[in-house]
């Protein structure tokens, strides 16, 4: 009975159709003997398959291997180019924007240079230049006046020091006598004034 289960299974695994009905299948033991050999035909054929699909996997996976490998190395070798790029980038970034202010300063100073020209030359106008050269000489005499005051004060002052060691009780004195005569002045013009 299991032979025959079994032999039923194997043709209808295996597809085979028959004419035979199934109780003469049984008769025949070349038939089952043909089924179990095309069932390992198919075992093998299967097996080979499985190999092939598993070189090829493997193989696959290799490829796949190698492959995230290279990007791998790609990518490395990307980041080191892009940061040796970024610090090319950010040196001539700064010799540029170093460039671009210096040629501002010179544009600005040359600016200034104008400006002070124009200054000048409004704040200096022949009108202009005339009332200072009047303002100059008036200075220059109020100049030569205050000297020449000094120059009497100084000569003063070496007479009076010429006197020897009375100059500062000459002094002392003149300055309590100022006061006096001040102090009796105002006096005099409190009592006048209530009269």
């Amino acid at each position: 009975r299991e032979i025959s289960n079994l032999h039923s299974n194997l043709l209808k695994f295996s597809g085979a159709e028959t004419s035979m009905k199934e109780s003469d299948r049984f008769n025949h033991p070349h038939i089952l003997h043909h089924f179990v050999k095309q069932l390992k035909n198919k075992i093998a054929e299967h097996r080979r398959s499985l190999e092939i699909h598993q070189a090829e996997s493997s193989q696959i996976n290799d490829y796949n291997e190698r492959k995230q490998k290279k990007l791998t190395e790609g990518v490395e070798k990307l980041i080191f180019v892009l940061k040796d790029y970024r610090q090319e980038s950010y040196h001539q970034n700064l010799v540029t924007k170093f460039n671009f202010l210096t040629e501002k300063l010179q544009v600005l100073s040359s600016r200034r240079q104008v400006v002070d020209s124009r200054l000048k030359a409004d704040t200096y106008t022949s009108d202009n230049v005339a009332a200072l050269k009047k303002v100059r000489t008036e200075l220059e005499l109020r100049l030569e006046d205050i000297e020449k005051r000094r120059n009497i004060l100084k000569n003063r002052l070496d007479i009076y020091q010429s006197l020897g060691e009375d100059f500062n009780d000459l002094v002392s004195e003149y300055l309590f006598v100022r006061k006096q005569i001040e102090r009796k002045r105002s006096q005099l013009e409190i009592q006048s004034v209530k009269i």
